[in-house]
């Protein structure tokens, strides 16, 4: 199995951590140790994303989308949940519930609708014609939203808000940092692109587009109290995009 994929996405990833991670130090009353944790869960899932997908290339060479890479990045994270997340109901802590906050609803529904709305109106405008593949619908209606929104709106936030409140029990504070922070780092996560020979590239209208849709996802989840809305415009998103194209 060729290494360099593995190596090209660990250094994307030791990058964007180089990027992001001063903004936090330079906090007052911050926990490096829950840092140096969100550091770790990182980098484990970047490299779980890639090996899967190196594995599966290896042995379903026919799946075009990266399935392998995307289960073991979900399937490793639950099983490490409870290690990472200190609490005593750590899966709810993290928003893993069926329920959102009622008075919160609406909004919610009206601002994830407004972004659903406003990125199929850009992605089909900017679709070409191309084959879809039942594949394609398949992965874009699953797999993307659970992985991503279950470690950016839910483990990363929540240890960046631990490491950031360890000394503001009451929660006071308004998490507009952290909100910033989780889209940024969701955008890098999408635009951002290393490789072993350490050429650098970062596209700039996926990473605006990616930022500006993580940070209404990452509004979503607080407000809502739950992963599930964030999830759900997610994938909704994404099958349009895909939607796009079989259009066209």
């Amino acid at each position: 199995m060729d290494i360099h994929p593995l190596q090209n996405t660990l250094y994307t990833a030791l990058l964007t951590l180089v990027i992001m991670l001063p903004w936090i130090f330079f906090r007052k009353h911050v926990s490096r140790t829950t840092i140096l944790l969100f550091a770790i869960v990182y980098l484990l899932n970047e490299g779980l994303l890639s090996l899967g997908g190196g594995l599966q290339l290896l042995y379903w060479p026919l799946l075009n989308y990266n399935w392998l890479g995307k289960i073991f990045s979900l399937v490793v994270t639950l099983a490490i949940l409870p290690v990472i997340i200190r609490t005593e109901r750590p899966y709810t802590a993290i928003g893993m519930r069926m329920t959102v906050i009622p008075r919160y609803l609406l909004l919610c529904l009206i601002m994830g609708g407004a972004l659903l709305l406003i990125k199929a109106y850009i992605n089909y405008a900017q679709a070409t014609s191309e084959h879809v593949t039942v594949e394609r619908f398949l992965y874009q209606a699953s797999l993307p939203g659970l992985q991503e929104e279950l470690l950016y709106r839910g483990v990363y936030l929540w240890l960046i808000q631990s490491a950031l409140r360890k000394h503001d029990p009451d929660g006071t504070e308004r998490p507009v940092f952290e909100m910033i922070f989780i889209s940024l780092l969701f955008g890098l996560g999408h635009g951002l692109a290393m490789n072993y020979k350490a050429q650098i590239h970062l596209d700039i209208s996926v990473f605006a587009m990616a930022s500006i849709s993580g940070f209404v996802y990452t509004w979503i989840r607080i407000k809502s109290g739950s992963l599930l809305l964030p999830v759900l415009f997610h994938n909704l998103i994404n099958t349009g995009i895909a939607l796009a194209h079989w259009i066209k």
